[in-house]
């Protein structure tokens, strides 16, 4: 049997892949078969294909995954958002439903502010800077909670002279006003669980 390619030498091994006479020289031996120039190169062209294929599937896999975490990133972030949004108004319709309410007990206890002397003016302010310096403390500690976060004691208000009180409870904290009654109220509290500070009369 003669080389195809050298019809004068004797062939020593046939193409793995197309089975074509192959001397010495023209035969390609690799470390799996033994093969022809042009199985040789359509096998690397073959490679080639294959691992630009692989690489285009590792490509899209990966776009997949990063697409998948942005999402992920924008819902939370619109979630929080959205709570903080929440917050907010919550926090503001308490301190305008204090200022509602400090203001129908001004009327109705006593009388129109035409009467009212500059001591019981400067009390009534007092009062409502005080609450006013209260409620943004409560509203400080239900974030720090929702963080996960206790707080010390020195976030406390100004007019209790003492710490509030923090309670565990199952996994709720709760955290108390130690002397409500300072400002006409029977219990001032915010908690893990509900965290929008509470007047209790």
């Amino acid at each position: 049997m003669k080389c195809k390619f050298h019809p004068a030498v004797d062939a020593v091994a046939k193409c793995a892949n197309c089975t074509t006479p192959l001397c010495g020289i023209c035969a390609n031996f690799t470390e799996k078969a033994t093969l022809c120039d042009g199985c040789v190169e359509s096998a690397a062209a073959d490679e080639f294909v294959s691992s630009q294929n692989r690489r285009s599937e590792e490509f899209e896999q990966l776009k997949i995954e990063q697409q998948a975490k942005a999402d992920a990133l924008e819902e939370r972030f619109t979630k929080e958002q959205a709570k903080s949004a929440k917050q907010e108004k919550l926090y503001i319709f308490t301190i305008l439903g204090s200022f509602i309410f400090i203001s129908v007990r001004l009327y109705f206890s006593l009388g129109s502010a035409s009467v009212l002397t500059a001591e019981e003016i400067l009390a009534e302010e007092l009062y409502r800077d005080q609450l006013e310096s209260c409620m943004l403390v409560f509203w400080e500690i239900a974030e720090l909670l929702q963080n996960g976060e206790v707080p010390d004691d020195n976030l406390s208000c100004a007019e209790a002279g003492a710490p509030n009180l923090v309670v565990r409870v199952g996994d709720d904290i709760i955290v108390t006003h130690p002397r409500p009654e300072l400002l006409g109220y029977s219990e001032i509290i915010v908690s893990k669980n509900n965290p929008v500070p509470e007047l209790i009369e």
